[in-house]
């Protein structure tokens, strides 16, 4: 069995490259959203999407640091015992890089965007009204986006629970 002081410098250095990269990807998407919408409620953004830009870099970090001494063995084992071991951890980036890139390029071509995929000057220009609404002669009240966002968020801390929701049952 190996123990911790058998795995060479190799491995650990380029677990702990791989790791970093990861890491610092995590940090990045919130990082650019605060950036690109610090004028324009990015706070509000970051909070209505909480599960990408809070919630999966918190877990993905606490995930590196938990799988970093298993992938420093499992890197070890590759780099000293499996047969082009070394060779393998080339083509796997490229082939995780490729298949990474297929997905982003599926999910580009969607037709569906989220809110932070919109210019932040686009957001401040919006009014609410979809142009030529009033033309058809429906009620067309929508709230602006921003607007939108800050209430939900308002909202969202003044409730304790989702039972007004629930539709009570007759006995």
């Amino acid at each position: 069995m190996t123990t911790a002081r058998e795995i060479g410098i190799g491995p650990r250095l380029f677990v702990f490259l791989v790791y970093t990269g990861l890491g610092l990807s995590f940090v990045a998407t919130i990082a650019v959203l605060a950036y690109e919408f610090w004028d324009t409620g990015w706070f509000d953004l970051a909070t209505t999407d909480s599960h990408l830009f809070l919630f999966f870099p918190t877990l993905g970090i606490v995930a590196l640091l938990a799988f970093y001494a298993p992938s420093c063995a499992l890197a070890d084992l590759y780099w000293r015992h499996v047969p082009f071991g070394k060779l393998r951890f080339p083509i796997g980036t490229l082939l995780l890089g490729a298949f990474s890139y297929l997905v982003a390029a599926e999910l580009l071509a969607s037709p569906k965007r989220s809110v932070w995929e919109i210019a932040p000057a686009a957001l401040k220009e919006d009014k609410g009204e979809p142009p030529g609404c009033a033309l058809t002669g429906a009620t067309c009240e929508r709230l602006p986006a921003l607007v939108a966002l800050q209430d939900l968020r308002r909202v969202s801390q003044t409730r304790l629970g989702l039972a007004e929701f629930y539709p009570r049952l007759r006995s």
